[in-house]
């Protein structure tokens, strides 16, 4: 899923063309297109805080590696314990 967010009062007909094209452009690989609106100042510093993590610096490609196989596929968890399916 990808993600824009933009308050409405800063939508105008130009940004609106360009995610209407995004959408597009999304669907076209499978993928969903969200435009988000205002949000609340608590959600707001959250979000600015985890794309912090977006950075090659916070990057660890053991981490990522590992975490690429552990959710390659969904799984079913119970009391914080992965439960396998046969």
């Amino acid at each position: 899923m990808v993600v824009d967010v933009r308050p409405e009062c800063l939508v105008d007909e130009e940004a609106a063309d360009v995610f209407a094209f995004t959408a597009e452009v999304c669907a076209t690989v499978g993928w969903q297109f969200r435009l988000v609106g205002d949000l609340d100042q608590t959600f707001r510093t959250n979000l600015r805080w985890l794309a912090r993590y977006r950075h090659l610096r916070c990057h660890r490609a053991s981490v990522a590696f590992a975490l690429r196989e552990v959710f390659a596929e969904p799984q079913l968890k119970v009391r914080g314990r992965v439960i396998r399916r046969p």
